[in-house]
């Protein structure tokens, strides 16, 4: 029975042609997984400069994985006088389409799997929160203002105070001022002022090249529930988006 174009289609890509660039592949993908694990996800998205490095570089050794491999086996056939290329080798450019294809594939599911990995971390620091949320709510009720010492708040709760380090900014007018290499350092950032109050995990690291993006979560007053948003800075200042956004 011959076989179907779907079949021909998915065992081509575990023909032995295959295992050089698939080598590659996977020592690429793992060390994305692990950078991703690890807070680095935004490095890699478009801006970061190991995004700038990392795709010129692996498609360069991609490709010269791949010659290399149809190379030594046309060299072989030659050596051995067969007048018939081997059955299990596979032409070139069908190496090569497969060979991206599944370099697209794989890396960006490895940096997404890492990236999950990272914010389930980052979100069970979010619930461990809840009790400091509920003491400013419950301190707006009481008083009609968020108690502005957020330092002595946070020493009340024995637990979050012994276990996560904490950032609280400078008060300023009307609002808090903070740098994003502070908000990076602390587990929790703590901002409040009398009308107002927000509350920032970090889920990756920042990126060494300047305006560029990295995730955090936001809980405040305004809006009340933990949401995934980006945290943009630059030599000249830095921002979160709003949530929906």
């Amino acid at each position: 029975m011959s076989e179907t174009p779907t079949k021909r289609f998915f065992l081509g890509f575990i023909n032995p042609s295959l295992f050089g660039a698939y080598v590659l592949i996977v020592v690429l993908s793992a060390i994305i997984f692990g950078a991703s694990y690890m807070g680095y996800g935004c490095w890699f998205r478009v801006g970061g400069i190991l995004f700038l490095l990392l795709i010129p570089t692996f498609a360069a050794l991609l490709l010269v994985v791949v010659l290399s491999g149809w190379l030594q086996a046309w060299i072989w056939k030659r050596l051995q006088k067969q007048s018939e290329a081997n059955s299990n080798q596979m032409p070139l450019i069908e190496v090569l389409w497969r060979s991206c294809l599944v370099a697209l594939l794989i890396p960006f599911l490895s940096a997404c799997i890492g990236g999950k990995f990272c914010e389930a971390r980052a979100h069970r620091i979010c619930d461990d929160c809840a009790p400091l949320i509920a003491d400013l709510e419950k301190e707006k009720k009481l008083s009609g203002i968020y108690p502005t010492n957020a330092v002595t708040l946070v020493r009340s709760n024995t637990v979050l105070h012994r276990r996560y380090l904490f950032y609280y900014g400078v008060p300023s007018t009307n609002s808090v001022d903070w740098i994003p290499n502070k908000i990076l350092q602390a587990h929790i950032s703590l901002f409040v002022t009398t009308n107002t109050f927000q509350c920032v995990v970090p889920i990756e690291r920042m990126s060494p090249i300047s305006f560029s993006s990295f995730y955090v979560f936001s809980y405040s007053s305004e809006h009340p529930a933990w949401n995934k948003v980006l945290l943009h800075w630059s030599m000249f200042g830095a921002y979160m988006d709003e949530p929906g956004k």
